[in-house]
């Protein structure tokens, strides 16, 4: 989302700049740049929620409540630790100033850095564990785990659906664009301009996020909320990963 926001901004302050005489384009694209840090700061930590990452809770397992909801034993907590603490480790050595890891971008590694270690917790979890766990990432996820393709398949989504869904979200920076479009004379990043612009973004999710449901069918949502299990609050709390004012069911 933030090089979405990015792209609309500069194109924005490029227009600015060949439509206007110099001295009026300098200060509009002032505006726009200030609108660009301000709108960065407040959204760049919601917006790194996505896409959904598929070991995004391995780092909470061993959360007191993480660990109730899983009943992870004593000797399994033990184990996960350690598997944690590797990963950190080689994503230290790997990732050490003095230049980019091998392979250009380091996101790729990491990746697979974390599928590597998912794959062993899994041989430290019993079947059921994971299958729990599996229902909670779905839980964060909300209805935009409805983007990843496995899950399109997994409920048998038809092609219009899936193209609906590409519309929805290739529209959503424009949404967002609207959405900022009064807080373009912003000259300072205060504690209530900072609320009102996450206000504005979350408005924008939610619709986006209740959109994407109206693509399921009623036995599609229901398969979906099938998958996602009994609600755990955690996953949904302060302490959770999703903006605040989400509805009360993750799929309603």
């Amino acid at each position: 989302m933030a090089g979405c926001l990015l792209s609309v901004i500069s194109t924005r302050c490029q227009c600015d700049l060949s439509n206007r005489n110099t001295d009026a384009a300098s200060k509009e694209v002032m505006r726009n740049l200030r609108l660009a840090i301000i709108v960065l700061l407040c959204c760049v930590p919601a917006a790194a929620q996505q896409p959904p990452d598929s070991s995004d809770l391995l780092q909470r397992l061993l959360e007191p409540p993480f660990r109730r909801e899983l009943q992870v034993s004593e000797s399994q907590a033990g184990a996960i630790a350690r598997e944690l603490d590797e990963m950190r480790r080689a994503a230290r050595e790997r990732l050490q100033p003095g230049g980019p890891p091998p392979g250009g971008s380091p996101r790729p590694w990491l990746g697979d850095l974390r599928f590597q270690v998912d794959q062993r917790i899994a041989q430290i979890l019993t079947p059921q564990q994971m299958e729990r766990l599996r229902q909670l990432r779905l839980q964060r996820m909300g209805p935009r785990a409805i983007l990843r393709p496995e899950m399109q398949d997994q409920l048998q989504l038809a092609p219009e659906q899936r193209q609906r869904i590409q519309f929805i979200v290739r529209h959503e920076p424009v949404a967002i664009r609207e959405a900022m479009e009064r807080f373009r004379g912003a000259r300072e990043l205060t504690p209530r301009l900072r609320d009102e612009i996450r206000r504005a973004t979350d408005t924008v999710r939610r619709e986006v996020d209740r959109r994407l449901m109206e693509v399921l069918s009623p036995p599609q949502r229901q398969r979906l909320a099938e998958m996602t299990g009994r609600r755990f609050e955690p996953v949904h709390g302060p302490t959770g990963d999703q903006p605040p004012g989400r509805p009360a069911g993750v799929w309603e």
